[in-house]
């Protein structure tokens, strides 16, 4: 096959959705707008026509490429239509318009506003109940119609494939799971083999009785682990695609393996007491508090079910169940909405696990914001330990089937976490996953969230972190007490070596002045941070000046890349409008900063290392993403402990640095990972490294990374990794 670009023959989707007019807005639950049956139809729909041709071809084209894919998707509210998203309608390409409303006035509205932008390569799909209320030249009413209508728009550009086009490699061998959270993974599957159109939601009458008889044997076992295992399954058959894409071509890999396969999109819903308690407010009488208050917080069985009778909500199943659908299905429904556009960026599989709510919250409450400062000021430093091995240990006992515990520790892929939890610190088979893997999240809460984490991703596939980012980065210094100064001088000398940049800002005038004046790419900020308890708000420190985040959204200050420096800027168990979230909000497409108090010598050492060796990665075939780097950074910090630790004690005969540097390159690699770990705990000598690990506190898991750090490549590494592909497509 030709180098045809991956997105020839473009596919535009555009969603069309109702009023954001809901009666009782709750933080986790989706607007009202956003729970049309045909959205569900997103998860099946091809990126472009290259894609729908030539599955496998334009997959292994992604692997091995790096290059951009992905649906392209917009979502218009009908109250801000007429707003510039309409200027995206494609004249050379197919734009696809889902309507998303039943309602006839909006109808009528959407008719207007998209019969001045309408042109011959629209198509709109809606309900069939609706469709007379709709008048446009090319509409479609079912998948059905839709695969129709797009076989016919491919034909013209057929003669540009010289390879045959893809067909049905095993179509049937992999049964349709009939369980939302698999199904993603699923279609992601088929859409790779170029099995179109297979499987589609349920609506013929047989179908509806499958699904039931599933339900009800689900519910049979319902602490059983056979619909998680079922999903593991299909995973597991995606990732083989994806290696045979890679031992198909020219049977060489280059780079560490887990930054060359997809990631794994993993979603742990979890509702927090705050979220609990905003639901109680929809309440009308006390009856109805006590009812909501138990469905709200209920969890599913290992199974995904609930267990009624164990949870006590009475015998009025009836109203049980509408609260349930109202609570938790339209929750989970658009975190599986979410979570498929977030799988096309990189054909990744994807794992939904149980929804937990109060099992955890026992555990959790010990890091909350509130209670947090206790750890720090503790005379036990190995607090820390116990506290996130608790949580840790808790989570996967309620999360992980032991099969899926199994996968994770085998696959070697970067995750990609939506949740409230502090999923990096979930054991699998006793470590850490921040340890074994890269791992970046995107919180659950507020759900709106989510959608706007799509969007910056979408526009981060652009970006790439140049050759130069050093001279892109700006330092900025928000206190300048004994403790911190001592380490900021040491960041100087660093920074007029590599060429970066810092600043002390002693108000919040001063901090967007220098970040407006240098424009950074990257942007470290060392500072004190806190959470404000009585408006759940975390901010940073310039000067004596806090600054929250509405400070940062109003001024608009950010950066592509914000590496935070900072105490308890992100932390967990209760809901918190972060600093992090505000500079997404504005521009930055990650965000690292902290769930806890940090330590002013490690975080210190933390940053100053990664400015000294991000030099090294810009410039070299390294690390192929953001993701890779910063958890590099955070992983090997707990390796360079010991070494940290002498330091300080001014020893006369100091360590030699060339021991940690064997075990922190030996850290690269994905598949030594849990045996570095367990041999470093087990105070095992590794590469001439003897130190007693247990005791170290594990300050890298007190971080946290924001957005889709995992699609920020770096520039030197897609240069080389375009020049191999290209030889080797040449070579067929």
């Amino acid at each position: 096959m030709g180098l045809i670009d991956p997105t020839y023959g473009i596919i535009h989707y555009f969603v069309m959705l109702g009023r954001r007019t809901d009666p009782n807005p709750i933080a986790t639950l989706p607007p009202l707008c956003m729970r049309h049956s045909l959205l569900q139809y997103l998860t099946s729909l091809p990126h472009n026509v290259y894609h729908y041709l030539q599955g496998c071809d334009y997959l292994q084209r992604v692997m091995l490429s790096g290059a951009k894919s992905g649906l392209e998707v917009d979502f218009i509210f009908n109250d801000s239509i007429e707003e510039p998203s309409l200027s995206m309608v494609l004249s050379n390409g197919l734009n696809v318009f889902l309507i998303c409303t039943n309602n006839d006035e909006e109808l009528i509205e959407m008719n207007i506003s998209l019969s001045r932008v309408c042109n011959k390569n629209c198509l709109f799909w809606i309900d069939e109940e609706k469709k007379e209320k709709f008048i446009m030249p090319s509409v479609v009413t079912t998948a059905e119609e839709f695969w129709d209508f797009l076989f016919e728009y491919s034909q013209p550009l057929m003669k540009d494939i010289e390879a045959p086009l893809c067909v049905p490699l095993c179509g049937g061998s992999v049964e349709f799971p009939y369980f939302k959270p698999a199904n993603i993974t699923f279609f992601t599957l088929a859409s790779a083999l170029g099995n179109w159109g297979i499987g589609s939601y349920i609506i013929s009458h047989k179908e509806i009785e499958i699904l039931k008889a599933k339900t009800q044997e689900a519910l049979a076992d319902m602490y059983g682990w056979k619909r998680q295992e079922k999903a593991v399954d299909i995973l597991s058959q995606l990732y083989g695609l994806c290696q045979d894409a890679f031992s198909t071509a020219s049977g060489k890999t280059t780079g560490f393996s887990d930054q060359n396969y997809p990631p794994i999109v993993i979603a742990a819903p979890y509702t927090t007491k705050d979220v609990r308690d905003l639901f109680k407010t929809m309440a009308k009488s006390e009856k109805q508090l006590q009812l909501i208050d138990k469905v709200v917080e209920m969890e599913q069985t290992p199974n995904y079910c609930y267990d009624v009778n164990a949870e006590n909500v009475g015998n009025d199943f009836r109203k049980t169940d509408t609260f349930i659908r109202l609570f938790h299905a339209s929750r989970l429904d658009f975190l599986d909405i979410v979570a498929n556009l977030h799988c096309s960026f990189r054909f990744s599989p994807y794992l939904r696990l149980p929804l937990v709510c109060k099992s955890l919250n026992t555990a959790l409450s010990f890091v909350s914001a509130k209670n947090n400062g206790q750890l720090a000021y503790s005379k036990d430093r190995m607090v820390y330990n116990k506290v996130i091995h608790k949580v840790g240990k808790t989570m996967a006992q309620k999360l992980l089937a032991p099969k899926t515990a199994k996968m994770l520790e085998k696959m070697p892929a970067q995750i990609v976490a939506m949740t409230d939890l502090p999923i990096e610190w979930m054991e699998v088979n006793g470590i850490p996953l921040g340890f074994t893997h890269d791992v970046c999240r995107m919180p659950e809460t507020p759900s709106s969230g989510m959608l706007t984490h799509y969007g910056i991703a979408r526009f981060s596939n652009f970006y790439r972190i140049p050759e130069d980012i050093l001279s892109r980065t700006l330092v900025v210094y928000g206190c300048r007490e004994d403790a911190f100064k001592e380490w900021q001088d040491k960041a100087d000398v660093c920074t007029q070596a590599l060429g970066a940049k810092t600043v002390v800002c002693q108000s919040l005038d001063e901090f967007e002045k220098a970040v407006k004046k240098h424009k950074p790419d990257l942007l470290i900020i060392d500072t004190h941070g806190g959470t404000d308890l009585s408006n759940h708000q975390s901010y940073i420190y310039m000067g004596d000046e806090k600054v929250y985040p509405k400070d940062i959204s109003i001024r608009g200050i950010s950066a592509r890349l914000v590496f935070i420096s900072a105490c308890n800027t992100a932390p967990c168990y209760n809901d918190v409008n972060t600093v992090a979230n505000a500079l997404l909000e504005v521009g930055a497409s990650a965000v690292t900063s902290s769930y806890l108090p940090l330590d002013v010598v490690e975080s210190s050492t933390l940053y100053i290392r990664i400015l000294n060796q991000l030099n090294q990665a810009a410039q070299q075939d390294i690390h192929r993403n953001w993701l890779a780097f910063i958890s590099h950074m955070l992983r090997t910090s707990f390796i360079m402990t010991p070494l940290v630790e002498n330091a300080q004690k001014d020893n006369p005969e100091p360590m030699d640095p060339m021991l940690t540097g064997k075990v922190n390159t030996l850290s690269m690699y994905f598949e030594k990972r849990a045996e570095l770990y367990r041999k470093l705990k087990a105070d095992e000598d590794v590469e001439g490294l003897k130190y007693d690990f247990s005791k170290a506190v594990p300050h890298y898991l007190m971080y946290t990374t924001t957005g889709r750090a995992d699609l920020i490549m770096f520039e030197s590494s897609m240069k080389k990794r375009k020049e191999e592909y290209e030889k080797m497509m040449q070579g067929l």
